[in-house]
């Protein structure tokens, strides 16, 4: 898990950087081609491999199909929303970060800036990752994405480019290990009849969270200013965080039966 969500900001620090290069190369139209082409390759060889077409069928599938809907589960929801609120930051900062840099007039250093926040992300992947960690799932999912909002709400104040590089990074630290340890509470969750349905909501969490991140940050931009969109969004990624942790709390004050 440690190794899957450092590569996927791997992607997205080399990705601005091609981009760029292919921009300078290639029509704008043509460009767009290229990670349709890859991820239809990708997509096919995944679907031909040996794995995939060994993978048995679960016994227990009916088991499966008469649980619970996953999202019933209070228990499941308190894991969903620190990722949402990772999300809700993460779209704040692939559309306020640019706006802020061009209030700074360096629009130059746009991807340079948005390539440290996935360095961040990678270099703070892989050192949770080596980490040995009692604490539980949930609470680390908490903590973490308290640090991941915490820090990307400096980015509001900061008043240079080097400045607003520097608080973007450390922000990343926290964003993969965040998803690291959703997905790994989500696969145990899932137990051996759901495991896919259960991560995939991990993802589908995320990206809500991150659309609904670009659409809001993109209306305060217009419309107030970028620093306070940087703070306005973090204090909604809190409200989550903060109902995630009194479910959590309220769960485990319930007697059991």
């Amino acid at each position: 898990m440690s190794l899957d969500a450092v590569l996927e900001e791997l992607l997205y620090l080399v990705g601005p950087a091609l981009s760029g290069l292919l921009l300078v190369i290639i029509e704008p139209s043509t460009a767009l081609l290229i990670p349709a082409a890859l991820i239809l390759v990708g997509t096919t060889l995944m679907m031909s491999s040996p794995t995939m077409a060994a993978t048995p069928v679960d016994a227990s599938r009916r088991d499966a199909a008469s649980a619970a809907p996953l999202l019933t589960e209070p228990r499941f929801i308190a894991l969903l929303l620190p990722v949402l609120a990772a999300g809700l930051v993460v779209g704040t900062v692939y559309v306020a970060v640019p706006a802020m840099i061009a209030t700074l007039g360096n629009a130059a250093a746009v991807g340079v800036v948005l390539a440290l926040f996935a360095a961040g992300s990678a270099v703070g992947g892989l050192a949770y990752g080596a980490l040995q960690i009692t604490v539980s799932s949930q609470r680390q999912l908490v903590i973490l994405a308290i640090l991941f909002i915490m820090a990307s709400a400096g980015a509001g104040l900061a008043t240079s480019t080097i400045s607003l590089g520097l608080v973007i990074s450390a922000a990343g630290l926290f964003l993969s290990p965040v998803m690291i340890v959703a997905y790994f509470a989500a696969n145990d969750f899932g137990g051996t009849t759901r495991q896919t349905e259960s991560t995939t909501w991990v993802n589908t969490a995320h990206n809500v969270g991150a659309a609904a991140g670009s659409a809001l940050s993109g209306f305060l931009v217009e419309s107030w200013n970028v620093s306070s969109t940087f703070l306005t969004t973090a204090a909604a990624a809190a409200v989550f965080v903060a109902l995630s942790a009194g479910i959590s709390a309220r769960l485990w004050r319930r007697p059991s039966a």
